[in-house]
């Protein structure tokens, strides 16, 4: 009885999907940022507040609401921003910050079907959003001079965004800056 060789199908099987992975990476559409952004969700030190203002400009064919989109043939150009008030808290050792953010701006869609074209447009503000991020794990409370020094690692945050239809709305409009109606929003943002 001859000794039996390992068969090679694991080795070659790792090899194909190592090459693919590469072959991906390298030839992969650049990544495009989308919603908040990276560190959007990785809390401060105690006590801290921040006032902060963001501009939005956009053109393609998706509006504020990145669930919102135009057909073929249709483009949305987007102009605004936000202005926004943070403020962090503890509680039970845990840091955690509260967000009172309001969008304004103007947008406008046109959109062309053949030989015909139409031109729809809205400004003013946006709805209301009432925003806490809590971290559930490895997220300390930490004073201004231990979060200098502190190192962080994997964390888990509770989000929850409250939206008050405080925005512009038309129901004869297609376009319009507010959504008419309330919305609750909950994520569990992961951090590293």
């Amino acid at each position: 009885m001859s000794a039996r060789r390992p068969r090679p199908a694991p080795h070659i099987a790792a090899l194909c999907v190592g090459v693919s992975l590469v072959f991906l990476l390298l030839f992969s559409a650049p990544a495009r940022s989308q919603g908040e952004g990276a560190r959007a969700y990785i809390l401060g030190p105690l006590p801290s507040q921040a006032l902060n203002v963001y501009g939005m400009f956009g053109r393609g064919n998706a509006s504020f609401n990145p669930g919102s989109v135009v057909a073929a043939g249709g483009e949305v150009d987007v102009d605004g921003g936000i202005i926004e008030y943070a403020h962090s808290f503890a509680l039970a050792g845990k840091a955690g910050s509260w967000l009172v953010s309001l969008p304004f701006g103007n947008a406008s869609r046109s959109i062309s079907i053949g030989s015909a074209s139409r031109t729809d447009s809205g400004s003013g503000i946006g709805d209301m959003q009432l925003t806490t991020a809590f971290g559930l794990l490895g997220s300390p409370a930490l004073s201004e001079k231990d979060y200098e020094t502190y190192r962080p690692r994997f964390a888990v945050n509770l989000l929850t965004r409250l939206y008050i239809p405080t925005g512009e709305y038309d129901r004869t409009s297609p376009v319009n800056l507010g959504q008419n109606r309330w919305a609750l929003q909950l994520g569990l943002p992961l951090a590293y």
